[in-house]
């Protein structure tokens, strides 16, 4: 399964700050989306290999993008 997700900034940032601060109304209000997600670490501890992992910074809200592969696939 090949993702694209935005992620929590790095913590003790302006922007990490900023999702905390949103991250009630963008659950509530934007189809349960959680700007503070650790997708990364759910991906693995629901037991998928990640493959082309890559986590971008070129905008302020930071992107992971890869593969995600189930354990009978890899």
């Amino acid at each position: 399964m090949h993702f694209m997700e935005h992620v929590a900034a790095s913590p003790h940032t302006v922007v990490h700050a900023l999702q905390s601060l949103l991250a009630p109304l963008s659950r509530r209000f934007n189809h349960g989306c959680d700007p503070l997600a650790q997708t990364q670490e759910r991906f693995v501890a629901s037991g998928f290999t990640l493959k082309n992992f890559q986590r971008r910074e070129f905008t302020e809200i930071p992107l992971i993008t890869g593969l995600a592969i189930t354990p009978n696939q890899a």
